[in-house]
């Protein structure tokens, strides 16, 4: 955990949550569940329509869509292999293959009948000109070819038996296969003979895409495309923006063309492949396969069971579906400021903020090992740890991230940065590192149990923290470390200092110690629960919060004498938080949620305070005063994104308790208003946030019932065009607590969690409906 000095915390908390796993940016973009496990290899995807698709993948795996992809069916393939290839010509006839020279036909776009390959080893890729003639390639050369829909299979000469990973026809005479050490192959009959082509390079081809007979494209390892505009008689380097091996190359047009590859990447070009530029995936996994059925329309499958869509091609943001996997388990965050912030998590996952946890962007960390910390010292450099010894650093805000070599290959769980020279790093079986501005070097912990935290208050002073009840603490910048005694033999999973003498751990089972002589001695305090706690964290030395799971969030004002529980919507485990000042903070942990706490006061001469709407345009605001002699003027402010605001007027303070004000330029959807109160020698502070939806259209589109309610209530939908959309849960405070994809007419809102109390549903077109929750 990472140590700053925070202001004392204040009264009064309001709780947003977004969902990174089904985030939607713009009202073009649709989440679809396949439903394939969460570690399942997804490897080849086609549609033959807006609606039919399938995919293949791990463990024999083939799942059906007639919906577009809001349902998926399993169909049996007979196997247990890993299938690498998929091709439809139509939407009955298809053919899967994979590993041990396996092949799967389809005549009805439902049963999977078996055919013989005539080898036994793995197949990469087909292509098939109609129902009766294709070809596929694979292992150590292997070309094979039939012209009669698959019942029997014919072997070819390559004339190599380097390993063959694409194919690609575009007449029933001439192809082209590509492969590893540069290889190029191209028949002009049928493959009868296949005659070798230069292609330049001796990096891996795994993928290649002909236009037409004359321009094509090819794309393998360290970030290469190549492109023909002769057939093939030449290849031009072209030049990417990435040295990660791209696995697919996909052309809808002559101009437009994607290519996709390792850590999430998915590039595009607008103009043939002269410049390339990235497209966000929110995601750091493997991408396989890409496929476009359209100029705008396409999918895209990977690792993790991951499946990426798109109806907006020519943009430069996909959303990720949820594939029926766990979604990624974030591991830490870390604010510079109360803006700007990074997260990091499994599959080397790295995302920042820069609007206070809104939304997120995700950023390319180089690797897809599992990242268990990170953190920044400035708003450029900063260090994320993980699985295998893995070490990344950026230094200009995580737009590039690049490794750094750790000298181990123990997991590393926390890191700690003191400046942009000297940082520590600590993980399993014992392993404390310390950077010194260029390299990193092992420090002798004297333990061999797993470390989990790390924190220094200064340049010498530090403690860290693991399993077996282990606290380390080192006075001489690690050189070396001393137990000291826990009193427990309980994992201890984080730990926080709030300065030299005063220190919490926490750990599984609900443990939790305190030091106050920077643990020569650590007394046990109760924490209130049995849960595991995996992160702690104090804003002073009375007000802090710990978190772990079960959702659990557990506050102290007093110094951890006594716990309260505080309101979760992260229904699972929570494996960090973090605070940037007494105001803000965030949570992280399972099924890619994000809890943002935006801490406000309510300035003591404010009773109370409240806003609504009169008409379709006007909003009227009142409160309460007690009459305070010090108060100036109220400022009245307004925003639509809670991000960017404008004066709109200014009320002066009177003796009055009674204050309003009406404001006649309602936009559509939610406004948000605050008060800021200046008093008379300039001082100011702002009121909590009121939020007033201006949502006139005629007819009512969604109803929900029971409301009030007390858990859970059901969203009935008169128009059916809404499922599929976004609808956001919304608090009287204008923060969004739940973002969702309305999945089908009659829909379950749960509100476990969250405390009794007003919210609002927002739809797609703009209608919102008040739930009171008692």
């Amino acid at each position: 955990m990472k140590t700053i000095f925070y202001k004392k915390l204040q009264a009064f908390a309001c709780l947003m949550v977004i969902l990174l796993s089904s985030l939607v940016t713009t009202g073009q973009w649709t989440s679809v569940n396949t439903g394939a496990p969460g570690t399942a290899f997804l490897a080849g995807v086609q549609f033959i329509d807006a609606n039919t698709g399938w995919f293949v993948g791990q463990n024999g795996l083939i799942r059906k869509t007639t919906d577009g992809g809001t349902s998926w069916t399993t169909q049996a393939s007979g196997t247990t292999n890993q299938f690498y290839s998929l091709k439809f010509v139509n939407s009955t006839t298809g053919w899967a293959a994979g590993v041990g020279g396996i092949i799967r036909k389809t005549a009805d776009g439902t049963t999977w009948t078996s055919q013989t390959s005539g080898v036994t080893s793995d197949l990469y890729r087909s292509d098939f000109l109609d129902v009766n003639t294709g070809w596929i390639v694979g292992k150590s050369g292997v070309i094979r070819k039939t012209v009669n829909g698959g019942t029997n299979w014919n072997a070819q000469t390559s004339g190599v038996t380097t390993d063959l990973y694409d194919i690609k026809f575009t007449d029933a005479n001439t192809g082209w296969t590509v492969g590893a050490n540069g290889v190029i192959r191209k028949t002009t009959n049928a493959g009868g003979t296949w005659t070798a082509q230069t292609s330049g390079t001796s990096q891996t081809l795994y993928s290649i895409f002909m236009l037409n007979s004359t321009t094509g494209w090819a794309a393998g390892t360290t970030g290469t495309i190549l492109k023909t505009t002769n057939g093939g008689t030449t290849w031009t380097v072209q030049t990417t923006p990435t040295t990660d091996p791209l696995f697919c190359i996909w052309f809808s047009s002559a101009n437009n063309g994607f290519a996709i590859g390792n850590n999430g990447t998915i590039m595009i070009t607008q103009d043939g492949g002269t410049t390339w530029g990235y497209q966000t995936s929110n995601n750091g996994v493997i991408m396989y396969t890409i496929f476009m059925l359209s100029s705008t329309q396409g999918w895209i499958v990977g690792d993790n069971g991951t499946m990426l869509k798109t109806i907006n091609a020519g943009g430069y943001t996909w959303t990720a579906l949820n594939s029926g996997s766990t979604t990624i388990t974030w591991r830490d965050i870390f604010f510079t400021n109360t803006s700007t912030g990074w997260i990091c998590g499994d599959g080397g996952n790295i995302r920042k903020s820069t609007n206070s946890g809104n939304t997120w962007t995700s950023q390319s960390s180089g690797t897809t090992n599992n990242l268990w910390s990170l953190q920044f010292v400035n708003a450029s450099s900063g260090w994320a740890i993980g699985a295998s010894g893995t070490i990344c650093t950026t230094s200009n805000g995580g737009t590039n991230w690049a490794t750094q070599t750790s000298g181990t290959s123990n997991t590393l769980h926390g890191v700690y940065m003191q400046s942009i020279s000297l940082g520590w790093a600590a993980g399993d079986n014992g392993t404390i590192l310390k950077y010194n501005g260029t390299s990193w070097s092992a420090l002798p912990s004297g333990v061999t149990n797993n470390l989990y935290d790390v924190q220094f208050i200064d340049a010498n002073t530090g403690w860290a923290v693991g399993f077996g009840g282990t606290i380390l603490k080192t006075t001489n910048g690690g050189s070396s470390w001393t137990a000291q005694s826990s009193g427990t033999t309980t994992n201890l999973l984080g730990s926080y200092f709030v300065d030299a003498n005063t220190g919490f751990v926490v750990g599984e089972n609900g443990v939790m110690r305190k030091t106050i002589n920077g643990g020569s001695t650590w007394t046990s305090l109760g924490s209130g629960t049995t849960n595991h706690l995996n992160d702690v964290m104090f804003v002073d030395a009375n007000n802090g919060y710990t978190v772990g799971v079960n959702k659990t969030i557990r506050y102290t004002a007093d110094g951890g004498v006594t716990w309260t529980t505080q309101a979760s919507s992260n229904p699972s485990e929570i494996r960090s938080v973090y605070f940037v000042n007494s105001n803000m903070g965030w949570t992280v942990g399972l099924n890619g949620e994000v809890q943002t706490y935006l801490l406000v006061t309510l300035p003591l001469h404010i009773s109370s305070i409240e806003a609504a709407s009169t008409d379709c345009s006007t909003a009227r605001l009142q409160w309460q005063t007690t009459g305070d002699a010090a108060a100036d003027r109220y400022e009245v402010e307004w925003s639509a994104d809670g991000n960017n605001w404008q004066n709109i007027g200014v009320v002066k303070a009177t003796a009055s308790p009674s204050h309003s004000f009406t404001y006649g330029g309602l936009i559509s959807g939610n406004n948000l208003f605050r008060l800021k109160l200046v008093e008379n020698n300039g001082s100011f502070m702002y009121s909590k946030l009121l939020t007033v939806s201006a949502n006139c259209l005629a007819t009512a589109t969604v109803a929900t019932y029971p409301n009030p309610t007390h858990g859970a209530v059901i969203l009935s939908l008169k128009d059916a065009s809404l499922v599929g959309t976004t609808a956001r849960l919304v608090s009287s405070q204008g923060h969004i607590l739940k973002q969702f994809t309305i999945n089908s007419v009659k829909e379950v809102l749960y509100l476990t969690g969250l405390p009794n109390g007003t919210y609002f549903l927002t739809t797609a077109n703009k209608q919102s409906c008040r739930i009171i929750k008692q």
